[in-house]
């Protein structure tokens, strides 16, 4: 019976084979990554739609995007439906297999993030779908009802090769002062560093999470009276960066949808202490965690084009 942890092993693998050179099994992952709704796959789709020179593949992967969208408009009318079907997508595998672990929190949380990741890529997904309303999720749109989005995301999802080299000074003297993109890149890492550390604040939030899970208590309620951690708040990017580097506003946004989830799982780690209810808490905040976690990956992964 399939498990949450082999469920986003298989993301992982799909998302991995976008870059194989078989186009027949980037053509099968593009379209089972569409199906599984999972938000990590965001970006590497809008990369399979821009960049695959197999017409087919980029094909899959624009229907995969009109998903997420389909998903999202599915979400504002039936919560409970599309939690649902989310549910046995990712831990059933067939129908009729009960989940082996409650999924209400991580169900939202991955919608959370979805949304957050989709809006922020500036894919511009309204235009993947039927005019009129929301496509059959069922049935790709014939190419004729479908605006050409290549430009679109051309211009907000650039390659590293696309982005306008900045000028450095060249006279003699101290050393030149950081580009100020190089300088948000930086910072950003920082927050995740930060985070993601050892004893960083998100690593020790899925560490107590994961021991209340288990005995249904956890040094870390102790530890954080005593000190209670401390979160970065949300990061600033000027518009004009923002404007000019769409790859960086999208891993500033996904920082800060980290940053928001890591409040939140605090605020919610704090109230279970409190109410001597830890263990049950982990259920749904656990894989919450887990997609802080992603979140920040997400975010790394965008940075590293970008210091040049």
């Amino acid at each position: 019976m399939p498990d949450l942890e082999t469920f986003e092993a298989e993301v992982k693998k799909n998302i991995k084979l976008l870059s194989s050179k078989d186009a027949r099994t980037r053509r099968k992952a593009a379209a089972w990554l569409g199906e599984a709704g999972d938000p990590t796959a965001i970006t590497a789709l809008v990369q399979a739609y821009k960049n695959d020179q197999d017409g087919q593949v980029r094909e899959n992967a624009r229907y995969a995007l009109g998903m997420f969208r389909a998903l999202e408009e599915a979400w504002n009318e039936d919560q409970e439906r599309v939690g649902q079907l989310l549910e046995d997508v990712a831990l059933k595998g067939k129908m009729g297999r009960r989940p082996r672990i409650p999924t209400r929190g991580l169900v939202k949380a991955a919608i959370s993030l979805l949304l957050s990741a989709a809006v922020v890529a500036g894919v511009a997904l309204s235009g993947l779908l039927q005019p009129g309303g929301r496509s059959n999720a069922n049935t790709p749109p014939p190419a004729t009802e479908t605006p050409d989005l290549s430009q679109t995301i051309a211009e907000n999802t650039p390659t590293p090769e696309t982005i306008a080299p900045t000028e450095i000074p060249t006279e003699a003297g101290p050393s030149p002062t950081p580009l100020p993109s190089h300088q948000h890149v930086d910072a950003l890492q920082r927050i995740i560093d930060d985070m993601t550390a050892f004893r960083g604040p998100t690593t020790l939030l899925i560490q107590f999470w994961t021991e209340a899970q288990s005995s249904g208590t956890t040094v870390g309620c102790q530890e954080w009276r005593q000190s209670p951690p401390t979160i970065a708040a949300d990061y600033a990017l000027p518009q004009d960066i923002a404007d000019a580097l769409p790859n960086l506003k999208l891993a500033a946004d996904l920082v800060n949808t980290g940053l928001k989830g890591m409040r939140e799982g605090v605020n919610a780690f704090t109230t279970a202490c409190n109410t001597g209810s830890p263990g049950i808490a982990a259920q749904d905040w656990l894989p919450r965690a887990n997609l802080v976690v992603q979140a920040f990956e997400q975010a790394a992964n965008l940075l590293v084009p970008l210091r040049g």
